[in-house]
């Protein structure tokens, strides 16, 4: 992540290759992004817009881990112990 003018922006870099930013929808105002999980040979990350405040979306990316689209929308997190908030995801 490097944060440009207030926004965060995010990179890649797949097998060790020069690192491109990351694309996701035009619509996504990202201000919070975590990723979930790398397995099958794509990345699975959870975006908090900026007009979300305990929901995230999730997008899966292609097999390069550079372009990104909606799975899911509005997903409920909850507070934690530590008040971090949490999301529980199941295969």
């Amino acid at each position: 992540m490097v944060p440009t003018s207030g926004r965060a922006t995010y990179y890649v870099s797949y097998k060790r290759e020069a690192f491109i930013q990351i694309k996701l929808p035009k619509y996504s105002l990202p201000k919070d992004l975590h990723i979930v999980s790398t397995d099958g040979k794509q990345v699975f990350a959870a975006v908090q817009e900026w007009n979300q405040n305990d929901t995230y979306n999730l997008y899966l990316s292609d097999t390069r881990g550079i372009y990104f689209t909606l799975a899911m929308e509005n997903v409920k997190t909850t507070r934690g112990v530590t008040g971090n908030q949490m999301l529980d995801l199941y295969e």
